[in-house]
């Protein structure tokens, strides 16, 4: 698994979190802190496509890096809605996530297969 993706998703996964703050009105935030958060979203989605660009450069195929990436934004932005927001993910929520990771594992460990025997061909 590529870390480079690994990073990009905790990116989006933070963006998301600065978004929504930036957005929110049920937080009270004056002008100032709401464009504070908005800057920082956008700063953290120009960080995530970086590291989404090197994680598909330093991969043979796409689908590792943006399931990868996808999978972790899930996870963190579940985890962040819970830690800061208070919400809390249903058991189906979860369920589908530990789907999503099966899901993940199994299209990376078929890519590498997929490239081995093309290899040898």
């Amino acid at each position: 698994m590529n870390e480079y993706a690994l990073i990009a998703g905790m990116c989006a996964a933070g963006a998301s979190l600065f978004g929504k703050l930036a957005g929110n009105s049920e937080f009270g935030f004056n002008l100032s802190i709401s464009v504070f958060c908005l800057v920082i979203m956008i700063a953290l989605n120009a960080v995530m496509w970086t590291f989404y660009s090197k994680a598909l450069n330093l991969s043979d195929t796409s689908i590792g890096p943006t399931v990868t990436s996808a999978a972790i934004n899930f996870i963190f932005s579940g985890i962040l809605g819970a830690l800061i927001f208070g919400e809390k993910p249903s058991l189906l929520w979860w369920t589908s996530m530990c789907f999503v990771l099966v899901g993940l594992l199994f299209i990376i460990k078929g890519s590498k297969t997929i490239l081995k025997q093309n290899k040898k061909e």
